[in-house]
């Protein structure tokens, strides 16, 4: 992205512009993002991409 802001008080780094995130097991993309510095808890704004396998609650 072009844009990364780091929110001391909350510890979270954010954009509000388009991005890539990618690593060997998910590829996402957004218009914007928050997530914690490590990049583990990454929520999107409009995503779209892949993930490895998931089990949804109940199946």
């Amino acid at each position: 992205t072009e844009v990364l802001r780091y929110n001391q008080v909350r510890n979270q780094v954010s954009s509000d512009k388009p991005f890539v995130f990618d690593e060997p097991t998910r590829h996402i993309k957004g218009e914007g993002f928050t997530s914690d510095p490590a990049f583990k808890v990454v929520t999107a704004i409009r995503p779209t991409g892949e993930g490895g396998k998931f089990t949804l609650p109940n199946q």
